[in-house]
């Protein structure tokens, strides 16, 4: 049985940057009315997860967030989210 490493290895640390990117870049399909709707929110689980599996420091932050956040808090979160996780030289 393999277990999942806490370390961000480089697949997924390019899958979450785009996940980060595609959320808030695209927020016309990703938000209604200034607030995460049900496609913004399945993203938004998905970086929740990996997040949590490889940085569990920075839960409080990130579990702030909920299906009826604001774009402009979710655009906070995921900022500082980005400042505090360190990606290899090819994504940063």
């Amino acid at each position: 049985m393999l277990k999942l490493t806490k370390k961000v290895n480089k697949r997924s640390e390019k899958y979450l940057l785009d996940l980060v990117l595609k959320l808030v870049s695209e927020s016309n399909n990703y938000f209604s009315n200034g607030y995460l709707n049900s496609e913004g929110w399945k993203v938004f689980t998905i970086i929740r997860r990996l997040v949590l599996r490889s940085k569990p420091e920075l839960a409080r932050g990130i579990k702030s967030i909920s299906q009826y956040s604001s774009y402009e808090k979710v655009v906070k979160v995921l900022s500082s989210l980005l400042e505090n996780v360190e990606f290899s030289e090819d994504y940063s």
